[in-house]
């Protein structure tokens, strides 16, 4: 299906930013109110019809202001990053790719933009997501809907998470770990990093009156058993079964709330998520024994 045409005042604002600055495709897709595919046929067209020419080789394509001491020096929101690429990104040669479910897109790219202090916010552009075959673990299929993905170019940012944190470069499943630094690391803010990242990402909460608990999933048991390692330092209690990790106990829970979200006290935070790890608690907190039947 063909997007809505380009107006005039359109093109000739797109004409003017790709001449006079050096925003990436998705900074002037933001500043026009269009998408990253647009931008780029646009352009594409506009060259063929001798109105466009190339961009000044000296000029760096995709560059934008960043800061990545949050990552390099491993602060708490760094290690929150680090465990964000492990869950939902994906690392390639010369950029960090995300790629989130519609409700908690907009949030997601909020967060990395203000850990990596990205302005403008990077351009998230909306497709179809692909059904995920399930059936190796023998859950359900998970239905059609939109994603959003939004991506991090940058040379020097793919270079520390391949070399310094071990982050595997294309294809990740089944092979990633908490890398090493982090899990050396006595700072319970970034344990509290890594628990909240790793919930807003791979986790959800189930609220079923017989199954009250936390779960977290990753294809990589690898990660699963580092993760499980970082918990059994605060006494939070989990179980492991095939891709999932458990939380159930009321006291874990809450210890796992108040490391994730109290003792890391970063603002920003994915709302949905946060408010299905409160209303678990406070079921939780309501639950009551099962009355045992013929007085047993």
């Amino acid at each position: 299906m063909r997007g809505r045409s380009w107006t005039v005042e359109e093109e000739e604002k797109l004409i003017e930013l790709w001449n006079n600055t050096s925003l990436s495709y998705e900074q002037i897709g933001s500043e026009l109110g269009r998408s990253f595919n647009s931008v780029e046929c646009r352009i594409r067209q506009l060259r063929k019809a001798g109105i466009l020419g190339y961009r000044n080789p000296n000029k760096i394509k995709n560059q934008y202001e960043k800061d990545l001491t949050a990552v390099s020096t491993l602060t708490p929101s760094g290690a929150y990053f680090i465990t964000s690429v492990l869950g939902d990104g994906h690392l390639r040669t010369r950029k960090v790719e995300f790629v989130f479910g519609k409700r908690d897109c907009d949030e997601f790219r909020a967060i990395i933009c203000h850990i990596l202090r990205i302005t403008p916010p990077l351009n998230i552009y909306w497709f179809k997501a692909r059904r995920i075959n399930w059936k190796k673990w023998k859950r359900k299929r998970r239905q059609y809907g939109y994603a959003g993905k939004f991506v991090v170019y940058s040379v020097e940012l793919a270079e520390l998470l391949a070399y310094t944190y071990g982050i595997p470069t294309g294809a990740k499943s089944g092979l990633v770990r908490i890398p090493r630094p982090i899990m050396k690391s006595t700072n319970p803010e970034i344990h509290g990093a890594i628990m909240r990242a790793a919930y807003e990402c791979e986790g959800g909460v189930n609220l079923h009156e017989k199954a009250l608990g936390v779960t977290i999933s990753n294809s990589s048991i690898l990660f699963l058993q580092d993760l499980s390692e970082i918990l059994d330092n605060y006494a939070i209690e989990d179980n492991i079964y095939d891709i999932r990790l458990r939380i159930t106990s009321q006291e874990s829970v809450l210890k796992f709330y108040e490391l994730a979200y109290c003792i890391f006290d970063f603002k920003s935070h994915v709302t949905a998520k946060k408010a299905g790890l409160e209303a678990l608690i406070k079921l939780k907190s309501k639950k009551r024994p099962y009355k045992r039947r013929n007085g047993r």
